[in-house]
């Protein structure tokens, strides 16, 4: 199991993946979100696997 936190809420993913695919399994926009592991900004073909948690922030842009 994958542990994801979006924003605050966890949910568990019965199975890893890169971040692209996790995210694509979850609709969210590449654009929009970051991807965080440990505590570090991973690139979106990094790998997260059982045991593993993963954490997304929205990034907000003001003009």
């Amino acid at each position: 199991m994958v542990k994801v936190i979006i924003e605050g809420k966890e949910i568990e993913l019965e199975k890893g993946g890169q971040v692209y695919q996790i995210m694509s399994r979850l609709d969210l926009n590449p654009e929009e979100f970051l991807a965080l592991k440990d505590g570090r900004l991973i690139p979106d073909d990094e790998y997260v696997g059982d045991g593993e948690t993963i954490e997304f922030l929205r990034v907000t842009s003001r003009g």
